[in-house]
């Protein structure tokens, strides 16, 4: 079936859209893209899909929405937000083409002197999509320095003097997978450093700790990852290792800084002394530690997973307070009150 094809069968009310990509479809290697950042007018030369529903197998299959050398045309994006529809999806091996298509996008408002909100989608889907061929390439090195440029791009766009902390709500990913939950733990960070009104030094830090914090999950089973409350013993320690085998891996690059390696050891270190896979104590703990544990823990007990819907951030926050560990709050009580603080301008 082709593009043209589909869009007359969503037209006419023919197909059923699946709105959310779930585990249980089987393993696709299709990857979410937010049709915010497409462009009508433009000629793509990359393929996009869209989830539909197959009626007999009620599972879901990829289908060709908009065909690559074809001109998007903005009825089309109409067509999907009348359904509900908010993301399409493409294949991996056009990865790079999308970052190229991105680049050319963000060129469009480098010269404008307030750039619209709508750019941090295009900052958001960049790093999810850079983050994706990080963790797939042998050589990590060139994608931690576009990392580098893109998390500093941020860092600017967030230190306009309005600052859209709406806005930072409003894009994070609410499905939770490795590499959306990097991606709105690494923007959750530097939204906090420029609300702390710390420096663009420790934003940039933070910013590639959170896209990378996890990059020791790809050494283990995902099936591990995704089933924490069943775990045995044994699974649960090959688990606890994911910081060391993350930060082992970051520390052969000299494009990521140390600091930042340090932080991906360390982000599940608790205030009482009680996390891993060091048990620092807070004292122990690199100063940025305390907040690269808290935003990890909102965003991963917030987000939708195939088990159940994510918390609400009131609801979040209140478990937070209340997580003790052997010898007190696992999160540190400062470190909490900035992040209320925070989420109430979101």
């Amino acid at each position: 079936m082709d593009a043209k094809y589909i869009r007359k069968q969503l037209t006419d009310k023919k197909i059923k859209v699946l709105r959310r990509y779930s585990r249980r479809l089987g393993g696709s290697p299709f990857v979410p893209l937010s049709h915010k950042i497409l462009m009508p007018g433009e000629r793509l030369n990359f393929d996009v899909y869209l989830l539909v529903k197959e009626e007999k197998k009620g599972e879901g299959k990829f289908l060709p929405y908009v065909q690559a050398g074809e001109v998007l045309k903005s009825e089309w994006i109409e067509l999907l937000q009348g359904v509900g529809i908010d993301r399409l999806y493409l294949h991996p091996q056009d990865l790079e083409k999308v970052v190229a298509y991105l680049n050319n996008h963000l060129q469009t408002y480098s010269s404008r002197e307030e750039p619209p909100p709508e750019q941090m989608y295009l900052f958001r889907e960049h790093l999810h999509f850079s983050l994706h061929l990080a963790f797939s390439s042998p050589k990590m090195g060139p994608h931690i320095n576009l990392a580098k440029d893109m998390v500093g791009n941020i860092i600017n766009f967030l230190e306009k003097d309005l600052a859209p902390w709406k806005l930072i709500s409003e894009i994070l990913y609410k499905d939770y997978n490795l590499y959306s939950h990097s991606v709105n733990v690494s923007l959750l960070s530097m939204a906090m450093v420029v609300f702390l009104r710390k420096s663009k030094g420790d934003g940039l830090i933070l910013g590639l700790a959170g896209l990378f914090h996890d990059l020791g999950l790809t050494r283990i089973n995902k099936e591990i990852d995704y089933n924490k409350e069943g775990l045995c013993q044994e699974d649960w320690e090959i688990l606890k290792d994911h910081p060391a085998v993350g930060y082992k891996l970051l520390q052969s690059y000299t494009a990521m800084p140390e600091e930042a390696c340090r932080l991906v050891l360390e982000h599940h270190e608790n205030a009482d002394g009680s996390g891993y896979p060091q048990g620092l104590t807070l004292a122990q703990q690199h100063p940025w530690t305390r907040l690269m544990r808290l935003v990890d823990a909102y965003d991963s007990i917030t987000s939708h997973r195939p088990s159940g819907p994510g918390h609400k951030p009131f609801a979040a926050l209140k478990l937070l307070q209340e997580q003790r560990g052997p010898k007190g709050p696992v999160f540190e009580a400062e470190t909490l009150k900035y992040f209320i603080r925070f989420l109430a301008f979101t």
